[in-house]
């Protein structure tokens, strides 16, 4: 049987494979451009809105620089009172060279390491009689000292920018952010003027060191020659206020 194609038979052959070349020209060649196009476009979108971010960013450089300025000032302003952070050495520098200047002998120094806190409410008040002051009076001052502070620590949390100072001027401490606390245990001998000095002295020119407790006693030691000699050892726990640049200068 002889097989032979008619006039249709082409015809629709030739229709059959030009549309099979349609479909995988369409597949292979038009698709992926397609694609392409639009992943594109995405790509140009996301460009465009990163261009305007950065533009409106540029913009704003100018208010920028005007709010860091202003935010250095303030952070200036309110570490102003406070000490740079400082090393033990220094700080050893510090207190044992205002107590050899005194006359007072330094006995023991430890110092620990600062810590972010808040200062305490601090209250100073010049006693007008220090010589008439007792050591059982100086220990019961200080309790009552440490009562005031755990009463009026809540509201020391939202009102210490507002703390009063003392009657003979006081310093209060404010509740700004990045305040390192370092707290330092000194124990020296002296005469009771020479500690209440050492006391006014911190007051009036190291704002940033505070005495949060001090005890006195009397005790026997042994001088250069071997003999008795009764002398007033003070106890302070002192605690020193450094502030840390959250700007990192």
């Amino acid at each position: 049987m002889k097989l032979e194609l008619t006039k249709k038979d082409i015809f629709l052959l030739k229709a059959a494979v030009s549309i099979l070349l349609a479909f995988l020209a369409f597949r292979f060649l038009i698709m992926p451009g397609i694609t392409v196009y639009q992943e594109k476009a995405l790509e140009a979108e996301a460009l465009a809105e990163t261009r305007a971010e950065m533009e409106a960013a540029i913009d704003n450089i100018p208010g920028l620089e005007q709010d860091l300025e202003k935010y250095r000032r303030q952070l200036e302003e309110a570490s102003a009172p406070y000490y740079a952070p400082m090393e033990n050495s220094r700080i050893d520098e510090l207190l044992t060279g205002l107590a050899l200047k005194l006359g007072l002998f330094p006995v023991s120094l430890s110092i620990q390491n600062p810590e972010p806190g808040i200062p305490a409410p601090y209250l100073y008040v010049k006693s007008g009689q220090p010589e008439e002051t007792s050591d059982a009076e100086s220990v019961k001052s200080t309790e009552s000292t440490e009562d005031v502070e755990s009463t009026e620590n809540a509201e020391s949390t939202e009102n210490a920018e507002n703390t009063t100072p003392g009657e003979t001027g006081g310093t209060g401490i404010n509740n700004e952010p990045c305040i390192l606390i370092g707290t330092v245990s000194f124990t020296m001998r002296g005469t009771q003027e020479q500690m209440f000095s050492f006391v006014d002295q911190l007051e009036q020119n190291y704002p940033a060191v505070h005495i949060r407790s001090m005890q006195m006693n009397q005790r026997v030691f042994l001088d250069s020659g071997w003999e008795a000699v009764e002398e007033l050892e003070a106890a302070f726990e002192l605690e020193i206020y450094m502030y840390e640049d959250p700007l990192g200068e």
